[in-house]
């Protein structure tokens, strides 16, 4: 990912680090979201059905309230993953004088 972000001149930058925290975080919410709607019983999809509800009804009215745990989960996943990194917050890692702000496995890629 070092070498895209450098190929496309992304280092040191605001986008570069939204790229960075977008396509880690993205996958793992989906996997993480998918493993809990997993849990959620079949029979309840089919307790709507057979109530003839429409199908975005019955996910907006009995999969979504049970799935909130969750979406709560992975919210603080979410929010929490980026300062975990061991990196200092996004102000400072972007800046003009290219200072050593970066997490630690990245700087021995620096020239």
């Amino acid at each position: 990912m070092y070498q895209i972000l450098s190929d496309l001149q992304l280092i040191d930058s605001y986008l570069g680090l939204i790229l960075v925290y977008c396509s880690t975080a993205v996958p793992y919410c989906a996997w993480l979201m998918k493993g809990y709607f997993d849990t959620i019983p079949f029979e309840i999809d089919e307790a709507g059905t057979g109530r003839r509800a429409e199908p975005i009804g019955t996910f907006a009215r009995l999969i979504l309230p049970l799935a909130k745990p969750g979406s709560r989960g992975r919210r603080v996943l979410q929010l929490s993953s980026p300062r975990s990194a061991r990196s200092p917050s996004p102000r400072r890692s972007c800046s003009t004088t290219r200072s050593t702000h970066s997490p630690s496995g990245l700087q021995s890629f620096r020239q």
